[in-house]
């Protein structure tokens, strides 16, 4: 297992991903993506002043990605997998060591 940590942007990320598929509460965001309720009510509040996320019309204790969260998350990704591919290509060229590719892996689902 790795040691290396996510960061703030990440973990934004990941909750963005899991509300792609659908609206959630606050505790399934944080089951799905291993966070304490705490970090979780600090990141959507953060997120739904940003625009990202908001309440659902339907039931406001779920909450829903905004069309600005769904352009984050792919902006995000997309980000995510042309730095996974350089690291993997350094690593290929015996640049960087693979402990190190491993520590930088970032978790995307």
């Amino acid at each position: 297992m790795s040691s290396w940590k996510r960061g703030f942007l990440e973990i934004i990320g990941e909750i963005l991903e899991c509300l792609s598929d659908s609206p959630m509460r606050k505790t399934h965001i944080t089951f799905k993506c291993n966070l304490d309720s705490r970090a979780v009510t600090k990141y959507l509040s953060i997120m739904m002043h940003v625009g990202l996320v908001e309440k659902s019309k339907k039931d406001d204790s779920y909450f829903t990605i905004t069309q600005k969260g769904i352009n984050y998350r792919n902006q995000f990704t997309s980000f995510a997998s042309m730095l996974e591919k350089d690291l993997k290509n350094l690593y290929l060229k015996n640049d960087i060591p693979a402990e190190m590719i491993s520590s930088l892996r970032m978790k995307r689902t």
